[in-house]
């Protein structure tokens, strides 16, 4: 099988991911320049805040479908931390400022914006990474801190399309 398209395509893949990924990013990033895309903020707070609640709402009715278990918690957030991201991102378009895309830098900078102390978020990031492995006790207060910061932050969005900091 040395003419398996899909062993070829694997291989190559694995050897140029990141000459092909540089490629692809410089490409957008021209072609983004070149019709100059403009992001409507009209209805970006709205968006954004449906956002968050949305992503809080499924994480809480995942986290029942789940069973309530330490295991369906260490799940769930690092998922919902990955769907957060670019409401977050939103945020930062809301208060005038360039969107992030490295998440620690995002985090930092929504930090910095809101006035909020966003250690749940934070410790999910680190646990998305591997770097934490929180215990039976501390799993469901990590779930907790992390659902409170997502409160925090719909609460900050008004409607007129600002961002209230703390």
């Amino acid at each position: 099988e040395r003419g398996n398209p899909v062993r070829i395509a694997k291989q190559i893949w694995s050897e140029r991911k990141e000459e092909i990924l540089r490629s692809v990013h410089s490409d957008l990033s021209e072609e983004i320049s070149r019709i100059g895309m403009h992001i409507d903020r009209t209805h970006l707070a709205y968006q954004v805040q449906q956002g968050i609640q949305g992503n809080l709402v499924r994480l809480r009715q995942r986290y029942i479908e789940g069973g309530g278990t330490e295991e369906a918690m260490t799940m769930l957030l690092p998922l919902s931390l990955t769907a957060l991201l670019p409401c977050l991102r939103g945020l930062q378009r809301i208060a005038g400022q360039p969107a992030l895309f490295q998440s620690d830098a995002l985090l930092a900078g929504v930090r910095t914006l809101t006035g909020l102390d966003l250690a749940g978020l934070n410790d999910v990031l680190e646990l998305k990474r591997g770097i934490i492995s929180p215990g039976p006790v501390e799993v469901p207060r990590l779930f907790e801190r992390y659902a409170a910061n997502l409160d925090a932050l719909i609460a900050l969005i008004r409607m007129d399309g600002t961002v209230t900091p703390r």
